[in-house]
This record gives structure tokens, sequence and C-alpha cells, in this order.
């Protein structure tokens, strides 16, 4: 008898059946209380954070688990926290953990490291004194997207953390850890400067780059960004630029350090120098090129008219007959050099809801006396397809790929009508309002998938589809579309292992998590 057949069946239902985790007895999870484990840019595995019971009034024990990337559970450990405690983010730089909590009730963060074992090694926890740090925070509670990835693995040396000063709101601050979260160096921002907010760029064995977006005041229009480049060992700056030419300022998409020639590229959209850029419509796109001192070495500019030559933009960068402007929401290069930028088409509009709502109002004013008009609702942001655009290793435009998806509406605050749909299409990202997931990249840099959810966030009970949009070793685009079937009280979805997604799902009712890695086929 032939026991090999036997044998390979055995082994492919042990891992049929590491393809799903299920937690009982969970009292609550949150949209970030799970995600991947990511080591070289790949999923090595996945974290999770459940509400397991109540320990008094106060506090509650919390479980965290380590799974690896077919979801077989090979760590826990329980954690006591106050009820108020969420995780916001996870991250592994290949020999620590490092995770950041947020209690609303306190206002302070948690950032904690554990090793492989999960043997906590190390926590700074400290007292949220920056209001504008304390309001991202809120947002998240409040169900919101995080801001940015504040946590950042360096790798198997510490983590770093981007946040706020703590004796002024308009400032920020930079603080790097060892694996035993102690302190290694900070940097803060300028004492002249008037706002200024910085979020991670890159970061390496060697360097880590930064991006510093700086304002006159909270509310102004008017922004640029800096490329900060430090040593990751002692925080040495090599440099702070500008990202600006004599004639351009460009708002920054991607930036990356080019090992092989020894230098920093930046990649983004350009405006005129005397322009906004969170009012004015960009006029392309700008490369530049800087060496290890900071200096500018390369320039390259793509405007859009242009780009109107190879792809179905106007000369003002908007897409003809939808008249609608691109969100980029990623920026992926290929191990050929090519370069793809990720967006979606949005547009500002006029809610027909809400005007009639409005209109209702002012019926019921004629009746009363009381006229209750308010502007809320009365304009949306409508989001649209999704747009990937292709550059050539010379940073010269090759197309445009566009991939049809059902629109999606988000309705704005009051007095949103007078703000532009740039800064519009911001507000709405922080909310959840676009459809974006996540891309994930092969480990030879020759494929992608760039996953969306699209469903109408107007009725409910609508079906889920998670899209995706596959680039292919034949260098072309597949696409793949798979019916979330929702029975649970929320769901969440984060980048997996090479060809799958991780879906988890909590069934408040029953108190379960069910987590469970399903393939995207193309």
């Amino acid at each position: 008898m032939n026991k090999l057949p036997l044998l390979l069946f055995l082994v492919l239902a042990l891992v049929t059946q590491a393809q799903v985790l299920t937690k009982e007895n969970v009292l609550n999870v949150r949209l970030t209380s799970s995600g991947p484990v990511i080591q070289n840019e790949q999923v090595t595995g996945y974290y999770f954070f459940y509400n397991m019971e109540m320990k008094n009034r106060n506090y509650s024990n919390y479980l965290l688990t380590i799974a690896d990337e077919n979801l077989r559970e090979i760590a826990s450990v329980t954690l006591t926290r106050p009820k108020t405690y969420i995780l916001i983010e996870g991250a592994f730089n290949g020999e620590a953990f490092g995770f950041l909590g947020y209690d609303s009730y306190s206002r302070s963060i948690e950032l904690t490291s554990f090793d492989k074992t999960l043997k906590q090694l190390g926590s700074s926890v400290r007292k949220l004194e920056n209001k504008l740090e304390r309001q991202a925070y809120s947002n998240v509670v409040g169900g919101g997207a995080p801001d940015q990835d504040r946590l950042v693995p360096i790798p198997n040396k510490g983590f770093i953390y981007y946040g706020g000063k703590d004796d002024e709101d308009e400032q920020f601050k930079i603080e790097c850890f060892n694996n035993n979260m102690i302190t290694l160096w900070k940097e803060v921002s300028s004492d002249k400067a008037d706002f200024e907010i910085a979020s991670e760029g890159f970061h390496d064995e060697e360097y880590v780059g930064s991006l510093i977006a700086r304002k006159k005041s909270k509310n102004s229009n008017d922004i640029e960004f800096d490329l900060m480049v430090q040593r990751v060992d002692d925080g040495t700056r090599l440099f702070r630029r500008p990202a600006v030419t004599p004639a351009y300022s460009a708002t920054i998409s991607d930036v990356y350090h080019d090992k092989a020639n020894n230098r920093f590229v930046v990649f983004g959209e350009y405006f005129d120098r005397s322009d906004k850029a969170l009012k004015d419509q960009s006029k392309g796109f700008l490369t530049l090129v800087y060496n290890m001192e900071g200096a500018v070495v390369m320039e390259k500019i793509n405007s859009w008219e242009e780009i109107s030559k190879v792809t179905p933009m106007d000369a003002k960068g908007r897409l003809e007959g939808k008249r609608a402007n691109v969100l980029f929401q990623d920026a992926i290069r290929t191990a050929d050099g090519q370069i793809f930028l990720v967006g979606e088409l949005y547009k500002k509009a006029a809610s027909a809801a809400g005007i009639a709502s409005n209109l209702l109002s002012i019926g019921l004013g004629v009746a009363t006396g009381y006229y209750g008009v308010s502007e809320t609702g009365m304009t949306q942001l409508e989001v649209m397809d999704l747009a990937i655009f292709e550059f050539n290793p010379d940073f010269t435009i090759q197309k445009l790929h566009l991939f049809e998806k059902s629109k999606n509406v988000t309705l704005l605050p009051a007095g949103a009508g007078y703000s532009s749909p740039k800064t519009l299409s911001y507000y709405a990202r922080s909310m959840g309002g676009f459809d974006y997931v996540f891309s994930q990249v092969a480990p030879d840099r020759s494929t992608f998938i760039v996953n969306y959810i699209n469903y109408d966030r107007t009725q409910e009970g609508a079906k889920n589809i998670l899209g995706s949009v596959i680039y292919t070793p034949e260098k072309t685009f597949a696409t793949d579309k798979m019916e979330l079937t929702r029975k649970s009280t929320q769901y969440s979805i984060h980048r997996a292992k090479p060809g799958y997604v991780l879906v988890t799902e909590f069934n408040k009712k029953e108190k379960k998590v069910e987590s469970r890695l399903e393939k995207v086929n193309y």
C-alpha cells in the first residue's frame, strides 16, 4: 500500500484546519485589535487582542495572541488593563513585538514590548498632553481610521514612535526605543515652526526617513513637506530639506532609500509655489532625488498636460467625462523598476437626500414659525473607480489603469460645502469613507494585489464585496470579487500571507471571534 497519498492528505487537512482561528467567550473586540505581523515587507503571522472578561469595575483581562502565517496559534498571554483600554497597532522588528495601546479614560498611551514567546521586555506609559494627538486617538475610539502608522519597527533594534510634544499642541516628537522600550534618542520640531506634524516616510537598518508637514497655522491650506533623514543608531541627522524647487512644491506620496545608488527618492504631486496644496489642483507629478547630504541631484516633472496624452485625464488632472479628482492611497515599486501609484476617484457633490431633508425643514418652519435649516448632509463626497498610474523606471508616465467599482457616498458635516474637494477627501478617509484597504507585494516584487471593500454605506444589510486588482507575472492586470458573508456584529479585513486576506468576524451574541484566511483568485 502506498502511504504517501494518505500522508499528503493528512498534511493538507492540517493546513486547512489551521486556516481558521476561533476564540470563545470574548466580551468585545475592536477593528484595531488584530493585524498582520510584517517582516521584510511580508506577512509572517498575525496578532489578536481579545477582551475576555471583567476583572472588576475598572479593569478587564485581555488575551494577546500571536499566530503564524497559517493561523496556527504559537503564543498567548493574559494582560490586565483598564476597561477603557484599546489596542491601536502592533509591530515586529525580527526580534521583538511592540504594541501601542490607548486608555481613553486616563488619556494615556502605553508602548509595550515582548519577545517571541510573549514574555514582556519593557513598557513606557505617558499621559497625552498634546491636544491634537488626543484628538487623533479619540477619533479611533469613535470608530475612525488611525491617521498614520505611529509605531514603526526598526529591524532587530527597536521601535520608533511618532507623536506630539507634551507641552505644545502644534509641534511633533519622534522617539526611538530599544527592544526594552528604553529611549535611545529623540527629535523634536523647531521652536520657530508655527505648525508641524511628523510621519514615517521609510525605514531600514541604517536610516529612518520622516516626512514633516509644515503650515503657518493649523487651519491653513498652505502646506509644504520636508524630508528628514536620520541614522537609526543615534538619531544623527543627515539632513532636513524641503520637497521644493525654485518654481514648485510637492506633496509626497512615496519616499524610499535607493541603496544601490546611495540616494533618497521623493515622488508626489507638485504645485506652483504660490498655490495652496490643500485647496488648489496639482499640476502633475514631481520626482526629486537627494544625495546623502540632502542636495537635489535630479528632478523630473510629469505635468497633467503630458500625462493626458497617454491617459484619459484632462490637462487639469481630472478624469474626462467624470470630472473626478484622485486621492492617492499607496505607491508600489516592482522588481523591474516600474512604479505604480494607487488611487481612488472622488468628487464633491450636492446631497439630494440632504437637500430634501432641509426643504422639509423649511416647510415645517412655515407651519410652526421655527426654521431649523442646517447644512449638515447637504454636501457629500462620492468615491468612485480605482485608478492605478503606471510609471517607467525613468519616472515617465506609461499608462493609467482604471477599474470600475460601485459608487460610495460619505455625507459631510456642516460647512463642508465651503471646503475644497481635496480637504474633504482627507476628512472622508479619516472617517473610513474610501474603499481601499491595503496592498500586498510578492516577496520577489514581481506581482502585487490591491484590495478594497466596496458596499453601499447608506443601506443596512447591503452586500459587502472584497475587490482585488492583481498585477500578474505576465505584467497584466486581473480582477477578483468575493462576497463577504457577514453574519457578525463587526468584521475587519487585513493583509495576509501571499495570495490571501485575513477576515476577522465578531459575533457579539455568541461571544465568538473567528479569524480565517480567504484566498484571492486569479
